[in-house]
């Protein structure tokens, strides 16, 4: 499958960030697609479109403060579904 991104690979900085407008959205989250996640019709495979989502749920965790601190302490956690 694919490594894990680290917080600092996906995050999106003020360098690579794209006059996001903050008031409507709030990209926490860049990856480019790799040639393996793309199926016999030249698109993205359903099953990395769920690896993505899921990557993209930890960053936006982070962001939010419920990182791994806040779920050692707590107990608690998010699950998408």
């Amino acid at each position: 499958m694919s490594e894990r991104p680290t917080h600092e690979e996906t995050a999106v900085t003020e360098q690579n960030a794209v006059a996001a407008d903050y008031g409507t959205s709030l990209p926490l989250f860049h990856r480019t697609v790799r040639p393996e996640w793309i199926d016999y019709n030249g698109h993205m495979s359903e099953a990395f479109y769920v690896l993505v989502f899921g990557y993209a749920t930890d960053a936006m965790m982070i962001e939010t403060g419920l990182h791994a601190g806040y779920r050692e302490s707590t107990g608690c956690s998010l699950y998408t579904a």
